[in-house]
């Protein structure tokens, strides 16, 4: 059997991450525009936030009776979703649109790229607001890293060439007292 922490912080972490989808359900509502539109989010949000509701209270019950009875899930804190994936997906797929690239790309290029490869619907303002700034984002660092190339204006990224390896045969040339 799993060890009891383990399974404890594991639980924690969903429960976090399930309230943390419900503490943002809003923003659907938030979003919407017209009157039908709102009361159709305003639905859809309810009937979200009870399957969340129903997921949370199935956790708190499953520590409560199978590890720790004074357990509440008030000291926890919601973990804001992704709009991108599962952590590192956004920089995985930058680095795989500039490998498979033969040319630089510009910004715009390499974001429209990458919203095809993960499926991102960029007609939402702030998801394309988001993936810009993220993208822009690691591709500097990643230029101070050393891993891509930034041209001048207009930007254009491309990968960086991979360092040639020092052959052996000039590593053996250097003088040494066995010669």
């Amino acid at each position: 059997m799993a060890n009891k922490y383990y399974v404890i912080r594991d639980l924690k972490k969903q429960y976090a991450k399930l309230l943390g989808l419900y503490v943002h359900a809003e923003r659907k509502v938030e979003k919407a525009k017209g009157l039908k539109a709102i009361d159709a989010a305003t639905t859809e949000v309810a009937a979200a936030r009870e399957q969340l509701r129903r997921q949370m209270d199935a956790i708190t019950a499953t520590i409560q009776t199978s590890y720790d009875p004074n357990w509440t899930p008030k000291g926890i804190k919601p973990i804001r979703p992704t709009v991108t994936g599962n952590h590192g997906d956004l920089s995985a797929a930058i680095y795989r649109t500039l490998k498979t690239s033969d040319d630089p790309l510009s910004t715009a290029d390499v974001i429209q790229r990458v919203a095809e490869l993960l499926s991102l619907d960029l007609s939402d303002r702030e998801l394309k607001n988001h993936v810009r700034s993220s993208t822009t984002n690691l591709l500097k660092a990643r230029v101070r890293d050393g891993l891509v190339v930034q041209s001048e204006r207009p930007t254009r990224w491309s990968r960086a060439p991979r360092p040639t390896p020092v052959a052996a045969a000039s590593a053996n040339t250097l003088p040494t007292p066995w010669r």
